[in-house]
């Protein structure tokens, strides 16, 4: 391979792989099924890695294909940060690397820094998933909370791993402008009885409708799974709970479809508080 003139690759932070069999090749496949570190990511998609580099998350290495990469020269020449390690790949590793039918042909290694429950100190509503374990839904979630203004979001222990390609995926790249923080509910309970922070639940048997809700200055949002809704301990150390009104014949909506709903009503009333 020659590089083009127009660009200047330095030898150590530039490297080639070819073969799927190479040791860092099959050590990023493991990370991408799940298998090594929570903090560290594999993510792929040419958009999302540009989210991710433009967010400010440690972006450690960039996989990318000859051509992707030379499509892409202002992201590789002045958006990378210069400690940030450059592969270029074949097409063969990005369809090893790849869980999609169709791979982009680029990829990031990155270090994600949860929150913690201390850095919820920020006005709005919290959402909080419980026991979420669809990514699909998980990611889709996280897209409308950024796209309401919603800075942080708590996933608690059950939920779906956030680092799975398929939540980074529905997310669009969303998941890097949110602080996500992990919890056990009753880690979650405790912190929000010593810091006086509201805890409301959807729950679609409630006689209570969204519309009737103070969300408060702060306010944590709970949302459960599908098919058992929100947990006892949740719901009986709640202020709140809540539902809503669905006139149709559907029995219920789709957690992340709600999600957008609760986000709308609950942002307007704290932007009005």
């Amino acid at each position: 391979m020659t590089s083009s003139p127009a660009i200047l690759y330095s030898m150590e932070r530039y490297r080639n792989i070819d073969s799927p069999a190479n040791s860092r090749i099959k050590s990023l496949v493991q990370l991408r099924e799940g298998k090594g570190s929570g903090d560290i990511w594999l993510i792929e998609g040419l958009n999302i890695v540009k989210t991710a580099v433009g967010s400010g998350v440690h972006v450690e290495e960039v996989l990318a294909t000859e051509s992707v990469r030379d499509k892409n020269r202002s992201m590789f020449n002045k958006e990378l940060s210069h400690d940030t390690q450059v592969s270029i790949i074949s097409d063969r590793i990005a369809k090893k690397l790849s869980d999609t039918v169709t791979p982009q042909g680029i990829f990031a290694v990155v270090r994600y820094n949860f929150g913690t429950l201390d850095s919820l100190q920020h006005k709005g509503i919290i959402p909080v998933t419980d026991r979420i374990q669809d990514p699909g839904n998980l990611g889709t979630i996280i897209r409308t909370a950024d796209a309401f203004g919603i800075k942080s979001m708590v996933i608690l222990n059950g939920s779906c791993d956030p680092s799975s390609p398929k939540v980074v995926r529905s997310s669009a790249g969303s998941i890097f402008h949110i602080n996500l923080v992990r919890s056990s509910e009753g880690e979650l309970i405790d912190w929000a009885g010593k810091n006086k922070v509201k805890m409301l639940v959807s729950d679609m048997s409630s006689d209570n409708q969204l519309k009737d809700v103070a969300p408060g200055k702060r306010s944590l949002v709970v949302l459960g799974n599908e098919p058992s809704g929100v947990s006892a301990h949740l719901r009986n150390s709640s202020e709140r709970h809540f539902s809503i009104p669905i006139p149709g014949r559907a029995e219920s909506l789709n957690v992340a479809v709600a999600s957008a709903i609760i986000f709308y009503e609950l942002s307007k009333k704290i932007k009005n508080a």
